[in-house]
């Protein structure tokens, strides 16, 4: 099972940034605030999505393409929420908690 943590100084995923990415689990680091335009298109195997901090934006199409149901975990209970909320206004509906 291939993992992928994205962390560091950078802000947001850019557009197209995780395209096809082969992970299963991807964790994004606190900082990490926006998610682009198709950054995680066709992660086909991508199952569990780890998000430490609040997500201010997340693009249309963000997941398009992407094939199974999404596990959100990370941060609090009212964060996780307030991201699920952003995660599934992108037009992916299949994130649960």
């Amino acid at each position: 099972e291939m993992q992928r943590s994205l962390v560091g100084s950078e802000m947001c995923i850019r557009d197209r940034a995780c395209q096809g990415i082969k992970a299963s689990k991807v964790t994004l680091g606190k900082n990490v605030k926006e998610i682009g335009k198709y950054a995680f298109r066709k992660a086909k195997n991508l199952k569990t999505f780890v998000v430490k901090g609040k997500l201010t934006k997340v693009s249309k199409n963000a997941y398009k393409g992407c094939k199974h149901k999404i596990k959100l975990k990370g941060s609090t209970a009212a964060v996780r929420r307030a991201n699920l909320k952003k995660l599934k206004k992108s037009g992916y509906k299949k994130f649960s908690r």
